[in-house]
């Protein structure tokens, strides 16, 4: 799966708001939007920022299931 994929999947799932992470990321909800649609490649330090936001959100979710806390 792709991280732009992953990046869906992930807002979809714990209902977080694209202009949430995009405040968080430090980029335009426009930049996020166009990215995660495949109409803009974002510089690296963005894509390391995203792949870290996306794998914060991974631990959580992997805790939240080891210790029966899924919601």
């Amino acid at each position: 799966m792709g991280l732009q994929n992953e990046v869906k999947d992930y807002l979809s799932q714990y209902g977080i708001s694209k202009s949430h992470m995009a405040k968080t990321l430090g980029i335009s909800i426009q930049q996020l939007s166009a990215w995660t649609n495949g109409k803009l490649v974002l510089p690296d330090y963005h894509m390391k920022m995203i792949g870290q936001y996306v794998d914060t959100l991974k631990r959580v979710d992997d805790f939240l299931q080891i210790n029966g806390l899924v919601l």
